[in-house]
């Protein structure tokens, strides 16, 4: 599922807003998680889903093929727990329908 898929999903089943407003709605959605996660706070849907980023530091990485060895910066990673919910949810699902 991608985003337009969601936009559709919401749109079909509120009939009464505008397609256009669904996708302003979700679009703000996902600017302001990612808004959130560059700041470096974390997002926290409560029994859904956590998001946060992780500093990873400087590395030392080698080419297994050449054996040239280089060091890797220090970048941020965002990081996904589900959460009780969520996983509920997956573990459930019917796959026989």
């Amino acid at each position: 599922m991608n985003r337009s898929d969601i936009i559709k999903n919401l749109s079909s089943e509120f009939d009464s807003i505008n397609n256009k407003v669904v996708e302003e709605m979700v679009k703000t959605v996902f600017n302001e998680i990612s808004n959130a996660l560059a700041e470096g706070k974390s997002v926290q849907l409560r029994k859904y889903m956590n998001f946060s980023t992780k500093l990873d530091h400087h590395t030392m990485r080698r080419n297994p093929k050449t054996g040239h060895t280089f060091r890797v910066k220090k970048c941020k990673r965002v990081t996904f727990k589900p959460g009780i919910k969520l996983k509920t949810s997956v573990r459930n699902y019917n796959t026989d329908s």
